[in-house]
């Protein structure tokens, strides 16, 4: 219908066994996010390519590592996780925010990572049959993004040394340039037992050093 947008989705985001980001990305396209399994068809979230731009990695301690080399950031919305398919699949997959090939000890080298802005609405109904939850790199993340999460999964951060996009720190904290007020299950700071319950259990945040930031996806 006229004005409506394109929602047509996409299947190829990037090229495994390069890796490199292919070259075909349009702004404001769709595409999805797949397990890195051989011959997958698994979908795990949908995508919204945003844009480009250059960044640097961080400290261990959260600061800009000034002595960084420059990488390309490709922006995404986070528009939808697919609620379910674990259960599904029988597998305890983890929902991991962000793209990096950056940390891998290997000969494969990457100046590129994804980042993600995560939706409002677009995670809900994680329950114990998931693994964790894992922020890598994340722009935003917008008020109820995370709705329905069940008291079993873990809440985590992305702590690879030398492939540092977000800290502990700005997650525990829920930092506001990043976590909308009310971004997990509605909890707001106004609602004081509630968000006293929140920083509890981010309290119990732990890094994940996976040397691939967000490796069983593509």
């Amino acid at each position: 219908m006229a004005g409506e947008e394109n929602r047509t989705t996409h299947y190829s985001l990037i090229t495994v066994q390069t890796p490199t980001v292919n070259s075909d990305l349009q702004v404001g396209q769709y595409y999805y996010e797949l397990y890195m399994m051989s011959g997958s068809t698994d979908y795990i979230a949908i995508l919204k390519y945003t844009g480009q731009t250059t960044g640097k990695k961080l400290n261990d301690d959260g600061t800009v590592n000034e002595d960084s080399a420059e990488y390309q950031v490709y922006d995404f919305d986070y528009v939808a996780v697919a609620a379910g398919y674990a259960r599904a699949n029988g597998m305890r997959y983890n929902v991991e925010f962000g793209r990096s090939f950056v940390g891998y000890s290997s000969t494969i080298t990457a100046d590129w990572v994804l980042r993600y802005k995560v939706l409002e609405g677009s995670v809900y109904y994680i329950d114990e049959s998931w693994g964790e939850i894992i922020f890598g790199i994340v722009s935003e993340v917008e008020e109820n993004a995370l709705t329905d999460i069940a008291d079993e999964v873990k809440i985590n951060y992305h702590d690879k040394s030398g492939d540092c996009w977000i800290s502990g720190d700005t997650l525990k904290n829920c930092d506001p340039e990043v976590f909308e007020d009310g971004w997990f299950n509605g909890v707001k700071k106004a609602d004081t037992e509630a968000y006293a319950e929140l920083v509890a259990r981010l309290a119990e945040a732990k890094g994940n050093n996976s040397t691939l930031m967000g490796w069983m996806q593509w």
